[in-house]
């Protein structure tokens, strides 16, 4: 995974600002525990293949234009 912007904030846990490159490793973290996750994120349910999450950051960042809002991951040793 590709990460342009990261501040650290303890030695082992970061925040990377999301880009389009992350679509496949959230969608994969998404699709491995959505009955979890989906309990917390209302997108879950829609997203049911990789390009429904790049679609969905694509969205957000078009959103950006109308409204700055920045999106983070949480990383904890430089994984997702």
């Amino acid at each position: 995974m590709t990460i342009y912007f990261r501040v650290d904030i303890e030695p082992n846990l970061s925040l990377a600002l999301t880009e389009l490159n992350h679509a496949k490793d959230i969608f994969e973290l998404l699709d491995t525990d959505r009955e979890n996750i989906g309990q917390f994120l209302d997108f879950v349910p829609a997203t049911k293949i990789e390009g429904d999450e790049l679609n969905y950051i694509k969205k957000k960042y078009m959103a950006l234009r109308k409204k700055p809002i920045v999106y983070f991951l949480l990383l904890k040793m430089s994984k997702l």
